[in-house]
């Protein structure tokens, strides 16, 4: 699960010793083996579920800015290689 690695970097990086296997995906789960994954203070569950839903994809969110500047799909799409999902 990107989302949740990408949120536990960003809340304690310098802690995070990384996990086996898939990412966590309940605060069960979580709790389960967030003493592995941390040196020390390991970030709550609803820090984690707060920093993922805040996550914005900066692919997407560059592309919505070359269209508020006019461009076409196709015009962002060939400066950026990014092709949204349809």
């Amino acid at each position: 699960m990107a989302n949740f690695d990408r949120a536990v970097w960003n809340l304690n990086k310098e802690n995070f010793n990384g996990y086996q296997g898939d990412a966590p995906t309940t605060e069960a789960e979580y709790n389960a083996v967030k003493d592995d994954m941390f040196s020390e203070n390991a970030p709550t569950w609803a820090q984690i579920e707060t920093e993922m839903d805040n996550y914005v994809d900066p692919a997407s969110s560059g592309n919505q800015k070359l269209l508020d500047l006019g461009l076409t799909q196709a015009e962002a799409t060939a400066l950026t290689g990014y092709k949204p999902e349809e």
